[in-house]
């Protein structure tokens, strides 16, 4: 759907497969996955975590809808505003059941305890708030760090291919945010004996 809001604005450019790649985040380091809690079932916390991944990603691209929409319905960037500006609008509509069940769902699976293979338990809480805060820590601090330096390595081979000055490569790490994460998530594992207690 973001194609076609991209097609409708940009009137279908062209887009090199390499850049393409790049946009998509494919081709970065594949992250290795590490258990936060072996003791559960390893599809169940599987599941959990890729439910934790897609709710915080589903937030944090709420600032983009509104950025999308913003910028394809204006007239003086889009070939096509209004046709544009109501796809993203869409798009947006159609992730907004996608996270209330997250939502939902997390919550109903916080309230609950988890049996654990050898039959013990896990308060799921404790679970799920662990998982929020590994994947809000991950968005908020590396991820960032990932994603400026693979678009510094584009900008910079482009450039090379180009023959563009190196003031140009200059000019783009002046653009470095001032930005810093947050010094908490809001979902710290507690410590020491309430760690076992919960």
């Amino acid at each position: 759907m973001w194609e076609a809001a991209r097609d409708l604005a940009l009137e279908n450019p062209r887009v090199p497969p390499d850049v393409l790649m790049r946009v998509m985040g494919v081709g970065g380091r594949p992250a290795e996955r590490r258990r936060a809690f072996p003791e559960l079932d390893e599809t169940l916390e599987a599941m959990l975590a890729t439910m934790v991944n897609v709710l915080a990603i589903e937030v944090f691209a709420a600032g983009t809808f509104e950025w999308g929409d913003r910028l394809l319905s204006d007239p003086e960037v889009s070939a096509e505003p209004e046709r544009a500006g109501a796809m993203v609008r869409c798009i947006c509509s159609d992730e907004t059941p996608h996270v209330e069940y997250l939502r939902t769902a997390l919550s109903e699976i916080r309230a609950r305890t988890l049996v654990t293979g050898d039959g013990g338990t896990l308060a799921g809480r404790r679970v799920v708030d662990a998982l929020l805060h590994r994947t809000l820590r991950v968005l908020t601090t590396s991820r960032p760090q990932e994603q400026r330096a693979d678009t510094r390595a584009s900008v910079a081979d482009a450039m090379k291919r180009a023959g563009a000055p190196p003031r140009l490569l200059e000019e783009f790490d002046a653009l470095g945010s001032s930005w810093n994460a947050p010094l908490t998530t809001g979902f710290e594992p507690p410590s020491g004996a309430e760690a076992h207690a919960t």
